[in-house]
């Protein structure tokens, strides 16, 4: 790992978990790359973060340039998501009062409530799963009443925007590309949203209520999963969630249970990898994991050489040409994917497999019969 990553990582601690890190020193160039990869990752308040905290070491010499640049955008990104917070309460408590459907908070905003800074947390939109058919419906019918541009889709989810944010109403918190998987997943969430009381806490007068701790943890390691397994450059804010999720929030985990899910989902070779991804860039001691293995992870470099490398964003598909023979349109995704599927294979077999697969699905839709 060169200087740049190294110093990613320790501002990246110093700022989400505020461990004691010293800075090496950099030339201008490098600290640029530096402000590239946190913007291209989504924490580049996260690493601001770390950055005030240790302003007083000699070798923290960023460019008087970037530092402000750097400074402007964790401001501007700071009051934007004051702004949304002020939505989300006001939101949940006509959600979850007068309209009584039951709003569980996930994703991001969720997350984001157990960081230090959690307006530094990136957001996107604001996510609310409702865990029982009869509330879902009346949560979407009052989506499609209120909000403006409200959408349902294939993948169980009401979208529509209210006071200018993005707002989803997720029928699932997660889902799966293998059936299998996916059953044993939501089997899980009906299951435990039957058996657990209500995990809330009071938010500027307004009650929110919360995943159950375990499932919360079993989410944030198939979110994890998922990004995996799609290069997504969210990647990196989840593993960040997980490890302020377990120095948090772990004393409340039922880690019996966890692992039996974890086998039911085969997620133990992910979650492994997570751990020791959580070692090896965070710090942490395999004590704070308990979920974790006591053996070497040797996918630890795969996944870092991916995050700091450049791969195809734009999507593949297939189409029919003049004659009757079908074309990918963009051979280097294709081919890339294709690989990507193949590396990550030993840790999730049945995930790579259709998840590649119903990415060909998916692109023969231009075709005509």
């Amino acid at each position: 790992m060169d200087i740049t990553k190294r110093n990613f990582f320790r501002l990246l601690r110093i700022g989400v978990f505020n461990d004691s890190e010293q800075i090496e020193p950099m030339s201008a160039w490098k600290w640029y790359q530096v402000f590239h990869f946190a913007t291209m990752h989504g924490v580049a308040s996260l690493l601001y973060d770390g950055i005030d905290r240790c302003r007083n070491q000699f070798f923290l010499q960023i460019p008087p340039s970037l530092a402000d640049q750097w400074k402007q955008s964790t401001e501007e990104f700071r009051q934007n998501s004051q702004q949304t917070n002020r939505t989300l309460t006001e939101l949940l408590s006509i959600l979850g009062g007068s309209m009584q459907v039951r709003p569980i908070l996930v994703h991001a905003h969720a997350s984001a409530l157990l960081y230090d800074m959690p307006s530094h947390r990136a957001f996107g939109s604001i996510d609310i799963f409702y865990p029982f058919i009869t509330q879902r419906m009346k949560a979407d019918r009052w989506a499609v009443c209120h909000g403006e541009s409200a959408t349902g889709n294939s993948h169980s989810t009401m979208s529509y925007r209210w006071q200018d944010v993005q707002v989803n109403h997720l029928h699932r918190i997660a889902s799966f590309s293998n059936g299998k998987n996916d059953n044993a997943l939501q089997n899980i969430v009906e299951k435990e949203f039957r058996e657990c009381p209500p995990n809330t806490i009071n938010l500027n007068g307004t009650t929110i209520e919360f995943l159950p701790p375990t499932l919360q943890l079993l989410h944030i390691l198939s979110g994890v999963a998922c990004h995996l397994l799609t290069a997504n450059n969210m990647l990196l804010l989840w593993l960040c969630d997980l490890g302020v999720f377990l120095r948090k929030e772990g004393d409340k985990v039922d880690y019996v249970k966890l692992q039996g899910w974890i086998d039911q989902l085969h997620l133990r070779r992910v979650a492994q990898l997570a751990g020791h991804l959580l070692v090896e860039l965070f710090a942490f001691s395999k004590d704070e994991i308990p979920f974790m293995q006591q053996k070497k992870g040797s996918g630890v470099t795969l996944v870092v050489n991916e995050l700091f490398s450049q791969h195809p964003t734009q999507p593949f598909s297939m189409r029919q040409g003049s004659s009757i023979f079908v074309r990918a349109t963009n051979t280097s995704t294709m081919k890339w994917q294709l690989l990507h599927s193949v590396r990550y294979f030993p840790y999730y077999p049945s995930e790579c497999t259709t998840n590649f697969i119903h990415s060909l699905t998916r692109s023969f839709t231009d075709i005509e019969e």
